[in-house]
């Protein structure tokens, strides 16, 4: 059966909030944000005008009173996060997701590809990716960049989280989407570390922000599958990693229970499967895999993504049933059903494969054939068609 996706039509948003902030997710008002003044206190020691947080809007001052020539700051109301939002952050809407999976799944170099690809995919539209500003470009080269370089490094995994700790690796990847005649959007991307999302002990102070996204990417390793494991020894120098899915899916909804209580609303899932290189060599191997993949007309055999648009339901509504009937064959039982109790309609969950680099990696680099990416854009675009981009 097919998934019961709630899409407004193009420039309709279904999302629950329109702008939220880049690093705790929490949904900012409408009217108005805190702002304070980065000086604090006035010459003789008193505090300024501007010292403690203040709404800013429309009939606001953007400056400190007591020092004109300082302009305020905006801060995130959420009292666990307060950090300082980018330069104009009220201007733009918002799209947050999560990137989450077990060690290994392919994570960060997924978010590389995938901001090459759509930097690429909307130049052919006539819209215009670029990372918000100059310190998010230099944020994300600095954490990506090796994927791109003449020798191909492979990226070191994601750092686990810590309360009080703030590394490189949790920064988010900031999207500046622009078109004309609306008004400009940012697709905001976190990545959480592998080791954290198989703990099951996930703090809830800390990954609050993963219950507040605007959608989920969950990757699946699809070397978390015995028979596809069986399948490659000797053939893939990936380690196999068999940490079950669907124990993350648990500790996920363990941590939306957690903060919102047992009512939680869940959010919308693109259940992905990553490195799908690995699965049609498996099937290479592999009588009943080879069954699975041996249709022409299969959406699993096309990408189309470059060439189109925008996200095409119909495409994803038949590319989502092979992969249901893909999973049930390689015993996923127990993640089908967790699938069927959250697809709700308002929280759907949506199937979809990608193969960042098209080939498994050799000795710790790209392999010789380079990067073919297969399907990169499709959960990106999903998302965003529900922020009523497409």
């Amino acid at each position: 059966m097919t998934t019961t996706t709630t899409v407004g039509p193009p420039g309709v948003s279904v999302q629950d909030s329109d702008q939220r902030c880049p690093y705790c997710f929490a949904s900012l008002p409408r009217d108005g944000l805190f702002r304070i003044c980065p000086v604090g206190r006035r010459t003789g020691g008193e505090p300024c005008a501007g010292a403690q947080p203040r709404i800013f809007g429309r009939l606001d001052r953007p400056f400190c009173e007591d020092h004109p020539d300082v302009e305020l700051v905006a801060l995130c109301q959420s009292r666990e996060c307060g950090r300082r939002l980018p330069d104009r952050w009220n201007e733009v809407t918002t799209t947050c997701l999560a990137m989450v999976g077990i060690r290994g799944s392919g994570k960060s170099v997924y978010i590389s590809v995938t901001v090459d690809l759509l930097i690429r995919w909307a130049r052919r539209r006539g819209m215009t990716i670029t990372h918000y500003n100059q310190a998010s470009e230099d944020s994300f080269r600095e954490r990506f960049g090796a994927l791109h370089l003449d020798e191909g490094r492979l990226l070191p995994s994601t750092e686990r989280e810590g309360i009080g700790q703030r590394v490189g690796h949790q920064e988010p990847v900031l999207l500046r989407i622009q078109r004309p005649g609306i008004r400009d959007h940012v697709l905001v991307l976190r990545d959480v570390a592998g080791e954290d999302l198989q703990d099951s002990a996930m703090s809830a102070r800390i990954f609050r922000f993963i219950t507040r996204a605007d959608g989920l990417i969950q990757l699946i390793d699809p070397m978390s599958f015995p028979s596809i494991r069986a399948a490659l020894v000797g053939l893939v120098e990936d380690p196999a990693n068999d940490y079950p899915p669907d124990a993350v899916w648990g500790h996920l909804q363990s941590l939306m229970f957690a903060v919102n209580g047992e009512q939680a609303r869940f959010i919308p899932v693109a259940l992905t499967v990553s490195k799908f290189d690995l699965v049609a060599m498996a099937a290479e191997q592999h009588e009943m895999l080879a069954r699975a993949l041996s249709g022409r007309g299969l959406r699993v055999r096309q990408d189309p993504s470059l060439a189109l648009n925008r996200w095409n339901r119909q495409d994803s509504d038949l590319l989502d049933l092979e992969l249901r009937t893909l999973l049930y064959r390689l015993d996923a039982v127990s993640l089908l059903n967790r699938v069927r109790h959250h697809d709700d309609g308002s929280s759907p969950v949506r199937l979809f494969a990608v193969s960042a680099l098209g080939h498994p990696p050799s000795v710790g680099k790209l392999a010789a054939q380079g990067k073919t990416p297969f399907r990169c854009l499709d959960p990106v675009l999903w998302f965003l068609s529900r922020a009523g981009l497409g």
